[in-house]
């Protein structure tokens, strides 16, 4: 399981620490760990912006072996210098991004005033991609690298002459040279060597070559030889200087370390909750629930998930079964969900209240011990005895298959006796047992919570399905042969089972009857579940589709309705002056357009046929503008009359026309709310409050707003000047009334103009 959780860690540092034994934590620390994964969470794209930016740090770089060495003032070796000058450059960048409680976080200019001198030298002197030290970028390095560059190419300048000229007088035995100790060495014939040639710096084995090195090279090489120790030092130099520099710094340094630390160790703890599928639990300080949804085992592909509710009353489990059934499992399951936090990790389940375990206890397999001639039972007995000597209250015990190596009677009876002390301990008792009698008596005397593990009786096999509340059977011989006739293909040997039957057999056989009842109804709410999970997707899917087929009416009607709303502004204004022809045309239209305002009047006045004679004075229903106006002229020839409707002065052919019969009125039950007018109050589509006070100002804007939610209006526009003054301000809050009908926002270009106009 460690060597799992351990690969979601990117700093090979945590992924041994993880890997050592599990240490106690408090109740604060493991709050503590967990908040930082919750800190870590919040960052939107947490993983990918972490790898980002710690994958440029290797992996092996060691933080206690850097800490130990600048706390002593040593000097670093190159690639941790270079490393630490990542992590320099990296922090910055991270910490901005997790700021992780109980961490000191330094600004970037303190990061770039404290590390000025590495900043300006480590860039010179490196190269990015290989870490290696580079010596032809930095000041102090480069020239004396350039010498050296000068010398070597002097030197294979001379070096092609001599060789051809020695060559030509048959004095080498091949024409390669040799490179020792920096010197350059020519192969030469040792019946054709003398003095004048230079200097013997070994012989053959056989002594018929001899390796010279040329008088002509020997000064060259000697100066070459001089600029490489100079260019060794001053690069030394530098590197000690820095070492120094990073000692100097070593306390904010040791703060960087830790806090990369406990970052790897947060989003990798992280990562493998996320990928194994677990939860953070709610840890219970006080041990007062434990109640884990989902349960599974991490190391089991596709395991079958149980639900665990151990009641206030109880103190532990005991669990029984049949063989193979996934007893052990369960108890490992549930010693991991204790376990694991102490880890700083999440549990495997999908949700739970756990107690605060302090300490835990695995007790499982034979414990058998030949060299010190102690029996199975023996062995298990001492392991029980000596472990009431380390356990204090609010410990965790698990014992699997409890004194399994001795008579059914005797090891039940033994069992309840270590159970009633634990529990007068205090401590949380998890015990797996095929003994009858126990898991009687622990069921009568309610001394732990009884549960068992499912099995399914048609097939013989076993459902790893959690069953709290009661005792189960071990379903030994059910387990047996079903082996049997996989193994052997016949009842070679369960034809001589002998069956035997006790009072306690036929509870047993009551709750294996309700526990097949309660498995059907399980596999039936999960296959209802799965059908309306799928329904569900059916109807967010015809949902969406019926959204973009809405939102693309919508779009068409808005459209059109704007275009409308602008021509039918154009007109308003012509309209003021007499020379507009079409606006009972554009009327007709928006009326029809407008879902609010279609039929608007058509309840409330009834259509009493035709105008014959028509009267100045006369009030009639006007079919283009769906309202009430009033004939103020009558054409020559009778067919035409002037109507003035709420200030708008419009001609319309008298078959437009319809007579009103205001007593319709009365006899109506619609209850209606409307805005009375005086006869001579014809407001317009703007309202200048300039110059105003607020109780009047605030009187006409609400006129105004009635209007336009009345249909009276296509818009208002309310001038209160530029600024935040009280006419302003007081608009917005009686706006605020209306924001459910109304649409207010400057006009265009002009932020001392409000514009009201009808939602649509």
């Amino acid at each position: 399981m460690l060597d799992i959780l351990s690969r979601y860690f990117h700093f090979t540092q945590s992924q041994h620490l993880i890997k050592e034994s599990p240490k106690r934590l408090s109740h604060e620390e493991i709050a503590l760990l967990y908040f930082h994964q919750d800190q870590v969470q919040s960052v939107e794209s947490w993983d990918t912006e972490i790898k980002d930016h710690l994958n440029l740090i290797h992996p092996d770089l060691s933080f206690s072996k850097v800490r130990s060495k600048l706390s002593r003032f040593q000097v670093l070796d190159t690639k941790e210098i270079y490393q630490i000058f990542k992590c320099i450059n990296q922090y910055g960048k991270l910490a901005k991004a997790f700021s992780l409680k109980g961490h000191t976080h330094f600004s970037k200019q303190e990061i770039d005033s404290t590390f000025k001198f590495v900043r300006k030298n480590i860039p010179q002197l490196f190269d990015d991609k290989t870490e290696d030290i580079i010596y032809y970028k930095h000041p102090i390095l480069s020239p004396i690298h350039f010498k050296i560059k000068e010398c070597s190419k002097q030197i294979r300048e001379k070096l092609i002459k001599i060789t051809s000229d020695w060559s030509k007088r048959e004095l080498l035995q091949t024409q390669s040279h040799d490179i020792v100790d920096d010197r350059y060495l020519l192969p030469v014939r040792s019946d054709r060597y003398t003095s004048q040639l230079g200097k013997i710096v070994y012989r053959s084995n056989t002594g018929n070559t001899l390796f010279v090195e040329p008088n002509a090279l020997r000064e060259v090489a000697n100066i070459k030889i001089e600029l490489e120790a100079q260019l060794e030092r001053e690069a030394h130099k530098l590197i000690k200087a820095i070492s120094d520099m990073y000692a100097d710094q070593f306390k904010v340094l040791d703060k960087m370390f830790s806090f990369f630390e406990d970052l790897d160790l947060a989003s990798g703890r992280l990562a493998a909750s996320t990928a194994l599928g677990f939860c953070k639990p709610d840890i219970d300080k006080y041990a007062k629930k434990f109640y884990i949804k989902e349960l599974f085992h991490p190391l089991i592909s596709n395991p079958v998930k149980n639900d665990f509710n151990l009641l206030k009353k109880d103190s532990g489990l005991l669990i029984s079964g049949p063989n193979t059934g996934g007893k052990t499992v369960l108890l490992k399951s549930l010693s991991l969900c204790l376990l694991l936090p102490h880890l700083g990790f999440h549990i495997p389940a999908q949700s739970a209240i756990i107690p605060y375990c302090e300490s835990l206890h695995f007790l499982s397999h034979d414990n058998q011990d030949l060299q010190e001639g102690l029996s199975s039972f023996s062995s298990e007995a001492i392991v029980y005895l000596n472990l009431f000597k380390n356990i204090k209250k609010g410990d965790s015990v698990f014992i699997d298959e409890i004194f399994n190596s001795t008579s059914s009677l005797e090891a039940s009876e033994l069992a309840l006796a270590i159970i009633k002390e634990l529990k007068e301990r205090g401590v949380f008792v998890f015990i797996s047992s095929h003994h009858e009698n126990l898991k009687q008596w622990v069921f009568q005397e309610s001394l732990l919570e009884s549960a068992h593990m499912g099995f399914k009786d048609s097939n013989s096999t076993p459902t790893y399905i959690l069953h709290q509340g009661s005792p189960g059977k071990s379903y030994a011989k059910e387990v047996f042969k079903n082996l049997e006739r996989h193994v052997l293909g016949s009842k070679l040997i369960s034809q001589h089972i002998v069956t035997s039957r006790s009072s306690f057999d036929d509870i047993e056989t009551k709750i294996a009857e309700l526990e097949e009842i309660e498995n059907e109804k399980r596999l039936g709410q999960e296959t209802i579940k799965e059908t309306q999970d799928r329904l569900l997707k059916e109807k967010e899917s015809i949902k969406g589709l019926l959204e973009i087929e809405k939102q693309k009416l919508q779009e068409a009607f808005d459209k059109k309705w704007q275009q409308l709303k602008k021509k039918t502004l154009d007109e308003a204004e012509k309209s003021k002056k007499g020379s507009s022809r079409s606006i009972n045309k554009l009327a007709t239209k928006l009326s029809e357009l407008n879902p609010q305002k279609e039929n608007q009047n058509l309840g409330i006045i009834k259509d009493q046929g035709p105008v014959e004679n028509p009267e100045v004075g006369m009030t009639v229903f006007i079919k283009a503008l769906s309202k009430e106006g009033q004939i103020i002229a009558v054409s020559g020839n009778g067919k035409k009359v002037q109507l003035n409707c709420k200030g708008l002065k419009v001609w319309q052919p008298v078959s437009q026309i319809r007579k009103v019969n205001q007593s319709s009125n009365k006899r109506s039950q619609q209850v209606r709310v409307s805005v009375s007018k005086s006869e001579d109050t014809n407001r317009s589509m703007s309202l200048d409050a300039r110059g105003m006070r607020r109780d009047e100002f605030l009187q006409q804007a609400e006129l105004h707003i009635l209007d336009v939610i009345n249909g009276d209006l296509p818009f208002v526009d309310i001038i209160h000047g530029h600024g935040d003054g009280i006419l302003k301000s007081s608009l917005y809050k009686l706006l605020q009334r209306f924001r459910d009908d109304v649409h207010f926002d400057f006009v265009e270009g002009n932020q001392g103009t409000t514009r009201v106009e009808l939602i649509h």
